[in-house]
């Protein structure tokens, strides 16, 4: 939703709301949701008409979006942890098969 598209009453509420709502509107996570058009034009849509059924629906895209972020987050700790764990047993099973090998040799 541009702004050529919205009356001059909506774009004079949503101007206030910025103002109201500086600090939430700071917010990295915010940020990057509303960067999305379909999204900026959903919360839009709720300052300009907040009935239930927009709320509920920019709620459920949030909700996706904050998910995607939430997954992706425990995917890369999981990866990272993985590679460290996976590092420590590399070195361990080398350090035995070195120490037999160099005890196989002291035999001779």
């Amino acid at each position: 939703m541009k702004d050529e598209k919205l009356d001059p009453f909506c774009i004079q509420k949503i101007e206030q709301f910025k103002e109201e709502n500086k600090d939430f509107l700071e917010n990295s996570v915010i940020k990057s949701f509303l960067m999305e058009e379909k999204n900026k034009e959903l919360f839009f849509r709720v300052i300009c008409d907040p009935s239930e059924k927009n709320k509920k629906i920019l709620d459920n895209e949030f909700k996706k979006f904050y998910f995607d972020i939430r997954f992706i987050s425990y995917i890369s700790t999981v990866l990272y942890f993985n590679a460290i764990n996976f590092d420590k047993r590399y070195r361990r099973m080398r350090g035995r098969v070195t120490a037999k090998l160099k005890w196989t040799e002291s035999d001779k």
